[in-house]
């Protein structure tokens, strides 16, 4: 199936979506974003043990018991801490190492389906955005979370085409392969069945100089799923105050507003800050090489 065809389709999901929250959570609605109150609150109780004050605040379970045993409790905490981070350390680099090498394998194994997922999600998103932004405009009114979702969809697009351009036109620094040939080289080795599948991962990475650049494909991908997470939390906001407008406040629609998604000013922000952090990565892989030799 070509990229045009699977474009096609993800656009006609992209307008049957559209149709649907139409339906349901129609344009013309009358949106008004509910006030919703916002900020740390810090509960206070104090009690009175043997003359000494006990005063719990927040929810952290921390008490302060006079002078002497406050100084106490708070040295074997710190003593604690230390302790458990250098514990912990041996088993996070252990951690990072598995963790790339897993990396590493799915995506020499899958990189062109995931672009595929990538690509199709996006346009889906962006189709819908821009339907959705048409029917509001006959409302005359466009909510800021529609307009971010749309604004975030766009981005997520052009990160998507981003991870396409690290996988086939991008290559390493030292032999000068891409996506395709790291995936043959795995393949070939697989076959010849010399290694481990773990083994002919890490060789590959190592003796062909490909870390830093499965590294990049990597995060690329994964800013433009975090960009299409975005969109959709935006689009989900979106037809939860559509369907508040006119209700009572209070149920499960209310809590998924409230918890589940975050408010379009941070959304843009994020969204802002994760393209900022594909561009310079690319530009970080492609010419400080060239500059330091």
């Amino acid at each position: 199936m070509s990229w045009l065809l699977e474009l096609g389709i993800d656009a006609a999901a992209g307008i049957l979506s559209g149709v649907f929250l139409q339906v349901f959570f129609p344009a013309n609605s009358g949106i008004s974003s509910p006030a919703i109150a916002s900020g740390a609150q810090v509960n206070q109780q104090v009690m009175t043990s043997g003359g000494d004050a006990i005063s719990i605040v927040g929810s952290g379970n921390q008490a302060h018991i006079g002078d002497v045993n406050s100084f106490h409790v708070t040295v074997n905490k710190r003593v604690g801490q230390q302790e458990s981070n250098n514990d912990d350390l041996g088993g996070f680099v252990i951690l990072c190492i598995v963790v790339t090498v897993v990396v590493a394998w799915v995506l020499l194994h899958n990189y062109e389906s995931i672009l595929r997922v990538l690509i199709g999600v996006s346009a889906a998103l962006l189709t819908l955005c821009i339907l959705m932004v048409g029917l509001a405009l006959r409302a005359r009114y466009v909510s800021p979370s529609l307009g971010a979702a749309t604004f975030t969809s766009i981005l997520m697009g052009a990160v998507a085409y981003v991870s396409y351009y690290t996988c086939f036109t991008l290559k390493t620094a030292t032999t000068g392969l891409s996506m395709p040939d790291l995936s043959r080289l795995l393949a070939e080795s697989s076959e010849s069945g010399n290694a481990t599948p773990v083994g002919t991962v890490v060789r590959i990475l190592l003796d062909e100089g490909a870390l830093a650049y499965v590294g990049t494909v990597f995060i690329e991908m994964l800013i433009s799923a975090l960009l299409g997470v975005l969109a959709f939390q935006l689009l989900l906001r979106e037809c939860c105050e559509r369907y508040m407008v006119g209700r009572r406040s209070g149920g499960a629609v209310q809590w998924i507003s409230e918890h589940l998604t975050v408010s379009w000013k941070r959304s843009v922000l994020c969204a802002v800050f994760l393209l900022a952090v594909s561009i310079g990565l690319i530009f970080f892989f492609r010419w400080i090489p060239d500059l330091i030799q």
